[in-house]
């Protein structure tokens, strides 16, 4: 018995570590382009990025694409340009996290309206 509850609190740890992640200070000083400006709100560098061919639904590392970023920065006007030029509303970070539910987690009902709708 004292094993099997061994192995559950190491599950139960295991599990909270899976949590949502917003870009740490080191991520968001990497960012350029589409990623730097979907951080800023920059919603005149997001339409010009894209004019140019910038990937809407590009990855980084941790594989948040802008719209993440956006939603991590409560950044509506930035989502609103992305989720306009086609980004996936519904993809999943690297933890399995949509732009609606870091909305969520993050009480922000105008990045979950922008992301739902």
């Amino acid at each position: 018995m004292p094993r099997f509850a061994f192995i559950a609190v190491l599950i139960a740890l295991a599990t909270t570590a899976i949590a949502q992640t917003a870009p740490s200070s080191r991520e968001i000083a990497a960012y350029d382009g589409l990623f730097r400006a979907a951080h800023e709100g920059d919603v005149t560098a997001i339409r010009q990025l894209i004019s140019d061919g910038a990937d809407v639904n590009a990855r980084d590392p941790q594989g948040r694409t802008p719209a993440h970023v956006a939603a991590f920065a409560s950044e509506d006007d930035a989502l609103r340009a992305l989720a306009d030029a086609g980004a996936d509303m519904n993809a999943l970070e690297g933890r399995a996290y949509d732009v609606v539910t870091i909305a969520a987690v993050a009480d922000d009902p105008q990045i979950m309206s922008l992301a739902i709708d």
